[in-house]
This record gives C-alpha cells, structure tokens and sequence, in this order.
C-alpha cells in the first residue's frame, strides 16, 4: 500500500471519531439536538441572545449574565445532554486549558457548569468577530500582518510556558474584541506538555486542513509542540499576506500530501510587493523539520517585532549580496567601474540573446502559422475542386452516387475555413469573402443534387453552367487568391523583420562591447591608483 493510501486509509478510519477535527473557517453546519438552547431561552444564569457559530462539536452563543449584567460567549456541545465521552472529553480539555491561561490575547473564561446535562463555559465577548471574517480572502497590509501575529505569538508563547499547545491555530479561531486587539479561542484540541495526553489517538490527523503542520497532517499528532504552533502562526501569517492559505486542494487528501510533502505558492509570485524579510520570517514559520523552525513563539514575535522596527532580522544571515552592497560602500570607485562592466555586459548577452530569440520565434511562427495556413489554403483549393467536380458529374451522369462524395467533404470546407480564421485573425475579412461566395455556391450545388435526384439532369447540368454559377467561381477564386497572397507577403515581411532585428541588435551588442572594454580599462586604471596610493 502507497503512502498515499495509508493516508486516505487513515483519513476514512477516523473521519468520524472525536479526535479528528477537518473544521473548515466557517465552521461546521450541524444541525443542534433537542437539547442545545434556542434563542430567547435561558442555560443556568444566561439569557440567549444570538448564535455566534457552530463547529463540528461545539456552538457559541452570545448572551447575558443576568448576575453581572454583562455579555458573554457562552459556549455548548451541540449534542447537549446527549453528548459522548469523547465529546465531553474534548469539552474538558478546553475548558481546562483556557482555564488556566490569563493573558490579555487569549479570551479569558469566566464561568464553568452543567444545566440538566449540558455542559457549557462562559467566556469573555468579542464583537469584532473573528480574523477570517475580516481578512475576507483579501491581503492586509504587510505592517498590520506582522503587528498581528507578533501579537498572537506572544500569547501562544504564554500558553506553551503553561505547558499548553494549542495545536488548531488558524483565523477562524483568533476573535477580535472592540477595540481590535486579538484574542485566541477554541483549546479543544489543546495538549498538555506536562502528562500523557490520553485525548490524542496514534494516526489522528487533528487540526484544521491548510494551517495544520506536516506532522499533524502525518498523523504523528504525539509529536505536537511549540513548533506545531509556530507553524500555525507562519500559516496565517501567510494567509494574511496572501489571502488563501499556504495550501488548499481540490480533496483532503491532495492537501495533506501537499501539507506533507510539497512547498507552498511562493508569497512573492502571488504579491510581488510582499516584504522580504517578513517574507523570509514566514517562511521559516513553514519548513517542514519542526527544528529548522523558529525554537519558541516568543523567537517568532521577537523577529517580527525586529522587522517592524526596520532592524536585522534573525531569520537569515547577511547574505552574499548585501556582503556585496556593504563592499561596494567602502569602495565606491571600483565598484561603480565594476558595476557598470557587469551590467554593459548583461546588456550584450540581453541583446544577443533577444535578438536570437526574436528570429527564432518569427521564424517558428513562420513554421507554426504561415506553413499550416499555405497547407490550409492548398486544401481549400482542393476541397473546392472536390465539391465542384462531384456536383457537376452528377448532373452530367445522372449518377447520384456522386452527393454521397459531395456530402463525405462538404462539411471538411466549412472547417478548413475556419482553422484559417484561427491561424490568421487579421485576415478574417479575406476569408470572409471566400465563405460568402462559398456559401451562394453550395447552395446552388444543393439544388443541383435535388433536381438530379428528382430527374432533372439536364436543369441541374444547367444551372452548374449557367453564368450565376460561374460568376460565384470567380468570386470564390479570387477572395482565395487575394488570401493567398496575403500569407506570401506576411510571410516575406516577418523574414525581413527578423533580418532588420538581427542588424541592429548586433550593432548594439558591438557597441556595448566597447563601452565594457573602456569600463574595464578604467577600472584597472583605478585600481592601479589605489595600489600606488597604499
């Protein structure tokens, strides 16, 4: 069994289980139990106001502590009372793990408890709604991207130093508060650092499809660790920058094979503006060794943060081109000489290489275009001659197996006419002549073969001879030839065209060859001085 269908295997086995979490952004669209609260109802000390949204097992409502008098998320398994032990297990383990989290970006949890069977947790209300409500499937701006996640990074951070991974990063799962500061929800597939973590089946697949880490999409959940979540973060990094996440497949399994094994779209091939140091950030958030990625999530904020402030980031080493600019500054004459030879001679290897490239396409369109189209103009000839002969031997024989020749190519006419119109756009109006006269002969030859198969020979014979007829053949002769000769002068000026390029980007390239050959000697002139003067 291939890998791939281990994981498809993988996939069907625990499709249905609890451990498995494939939530989309939007969230899921069960329908509630009898038990879930409805709106304008009440659960222990809350009035139900509105839903917020639903996933796969749990859903949120908005509404008021009578008590306190303020707004809360109040979130409930959608089974209610009716819910199973894995059910409540992941319940718990939310409810655990936001618990005992206390930072200003996570949503704080106010109140845990059980009315007549349903389990619910009250936690802090965020009117923003959520990031992927916001991003909309649209770029932000690179600046507000990093302020962002250097944001969640630092809550994450606090998580994992409280022992906790979260493990389901993604935008549907950051809330904005009212005044726009982030906070992270939904712990349901949290782990805990510090135990066994009995919630977690070998081969699950957890997390959610497009911000899920290689591991996790391996299945290895086990193996989940701060750098799960960093992952996470570069994933909605660069969803922030890109507006689609690093990986999204026509199948679930084609994402994970993806997720596992593939690099992402490039960001800058989708914004060629995107930065490159936050670019080069989000990238090492991405790599697929959980070691080559950033070693915390306050790493991670740090860069970010560094980026911000327009200092070096510690994503990358001094590369060899800015080893080079830094050079260049100590050195202005030299490489200045330098500089202007080596672009000089990148102008004659653009000039050679274009001007080869510009004869090689005129003459390949020679050999794609105009040669099928001569062939095209050839076989409408023939195919003329065909249905002419044909019509005019059955009016002349009496013979009506001559229309089943005329009907076996009529239709090859029509379609030869209209490869030329695809080949040669410009000479549409050309071909249009020819098809108006070949449309008024084919008629008459359609009458022709009538009159032939009601008996009427001699009045078919007639009207193929008649001064009509031939008037149209003349028509018909001349639109193709004016055609035709429209393709052997295309043909003669394309070659001309390529002689003419070829002359001067070969006088460019001479001249570019001087200019370097004077930039060189200055530039050994100039050295020589900096040796005399040392």
């Amino acid at each position: 069994m291939t890998n791939a269908q281990k994981t498809a295997a993988t996939i069907e086995e625990i499709r249905d289980t609890a451990t498995t979490d494939f939530s989309s952004d939007e969230g899921g669209s069960k329908p509630a139990s009898d038990s879930t609260p409805c709106l304008g109802k009440n659960l222990a000390n809350y009035d139900i106001l509105a839903e917020l949204g639903r996933g796969g097992m749990g859903v949120v409502y908005k509404a008021q502590d009578r008590r306190l008098g303020r707004v809360v998320a109040l979130k409930v398994i959608i089974s209610g009372g009716h819910a199973g032990a894995a059910e409540r297990q992941r319940f718990q383990i939310e409810v655990e793990a936001a618990a005992r989290l206390q930072h200003s970006n996570i949503a704080q949890v106010y109140e845990v408890g059980e009315e007549n069977g349903q389990p619910f947790m009250a936690m802090e209300f965020c009117p923003g709604g959520t990031l992927e409500a916001q991003i909309r499937d649209k770029p932000q701006l690179p600046r507000e991207a990093a302020q962002m996640v250097a944001i969640l990074a630092d809550a994450l951070h606090h998580a994992h130093e409280a022992g906790i991974v979260h493990r389901d990063i993604k935008p549907a799962n950051v809330l904005l508060s009212a005044d726009g500061s982030p906070k992270i929800v939904d712990f349901g597939l949290a782990k805990r650092l510090d135990g066994a973590d009995g919630f977690t089946q070998t081969g699950a697949i957890m997390g959610s499809l497009g911000y899920m880490a290689p591991e996790q999409a391996a299945g290895r959940t086990r193996e989940a660790t701060p750098a799960t979540d960093v992952y996470s973060l570069g994933a909605v990094l660069y969803k922030l920058l890109t507006g689609r996440p690093p990986f999204h497949g026509p199948s679930e399994l084609e994402t994970i094979n993806s997720i596992v094994a593939r690099d992402p779209v490039s960001i800058q091939s989708l914004q060629p503006r995107a930065p490159l140091d936050l670019v080069t950030i989000c990238q090492k958030c991405l790599e697929k060794n959980p070691a080559r990625r950033y070693a915390t999530a306050a790493a991670l904020a740090e860069d970010l943060r560094r980026y911000l402030a327009d200092q070096p980031i510690h994503a990358r080493p001094l590369g060899p081109l800015e080893r080079s600019w830094r050079w260049g500054r100590r050195h202005p004459g030299l490489s200045l000489v330098l500089v202007g030879g080596f672009v000089m001679l990148l102008l004659v290897a653009a000039c050679l290489a274009w001007s080869t490239y510009r004869s090689f396409r005129l003459m390949a369109e020679v050999h794609e275009v105009q040669q099928p189209l001569q062939e095209l103009s050839g076989r409408i000839n023939y195919l003329d001659e065909v249905l002419t002969s044909s019509a005019l031997l059955a009016a002349a024989t009496a013979d009506k197996s001559w229309e089943e020749r005329y009907r076996a190519h009529d239709p090859q006419l029509g379609a030869a006419l209209q490869e030329a119109v695809r080949l040669a756009p410009e000479a549409a109006p050309l071909l249009a002549a020819v098809d108006a006269a070949n449309t008024e002969l084919v008629g008459m030859e359609h009458d022709a073969f009538e009159q032939v198969r009601s008996g009427q020979s001699a009045a078919a014979l007639q009207l193929l001879t008649g001064e009509r007829y031939q008037s149209l053949k003349r028509q018909y002769a001349e639109a193709l030839r004016a055609f035709t000769n429209h393709l052997e002068a295309q043909q003669t000026t394309m070659l001309a065209q390529a002689r003419a390029e070829t002359k001067v980007f070969v006088t460019l390239a001479a001249a570019a060859a001087v200019v370097i050959l004077l930039l060189f000697v200055a530039g050994a002139w100039v050295t020589l001085r900096s040796l005399r003067r040392s």
